[in-house]
């Protein structure tokens, strides 16, 4: 159902479905958002009403195997930051958590971080911009990250203006 009722404590089982087919050669995208509609406040009730809203991604994957295939490109924008721009030049969308940059020859020194979660969505590209240390640039940059399957280590191409 697209509205229902849910009373403390039950459950609601939702069927979703796609109208259209799933691409041939690559993943879908899609957001599944769901939205209370809180009734309305009794008369004597004074302070905020607070309704839940989630966005869940959905992806509808191919027929044909899908994977991601990612490069990143950093660049130092200015003395305290670093911008790394991820391309997907895959057929399936990369979920990357806990961004950690540091020089490939030190791989324990952070050098920057990001925490949230961000994806890349298949011939995207993302750019995140990062409160750093000083990097030198003539050295290659490892980025290691979260994925839903485990940690990965991606080496990024260093651009110098």
């Amino acid at each position: 159902p697209q509205v229902f009722r849910l009373k403390a404590g039950a459950t609601q089982l939702l069927r979703i479905g796609a109208l259209r087919k799933p691409d041939p050669l690559k993943e879908m995208p899609y957001r599944l958002v769901l939205e209370e509609i809180p009734p309305p406040p009794s008369p004597n009730v004074k302070g905020l009403q607070v309704a839940l809203r989630v966005s869940i991604p959905v992806f509808l994957q191919p027929p044909v195997e899908s994977k991601d295939k990612i490069d990143v490109v950093a660049r130092q924008e200015t003395p305290q930051q670093l911008r790394l721009i991820f391309s997907n030049t895959g057929n399936a969308s990369a979920v990357f958590s806990k961004v950690s940059v540091s020089q490939t020859d030190t791989p324990d020194g952070l050098l920057a971080s990001h925490g949230s979660v961000i994806y890349v969505l298949p011939s995207q590209r993302r750019e995140l911009v990062l409160d750093s240390k000083a990097i030198d640039l003539t050295k290659n940059l490892l980025i290691r990250a979260r994925t839903p399957t485990g940690l990965v280590n991606l080496d990024a191409v260093v651009e110098t203006r």
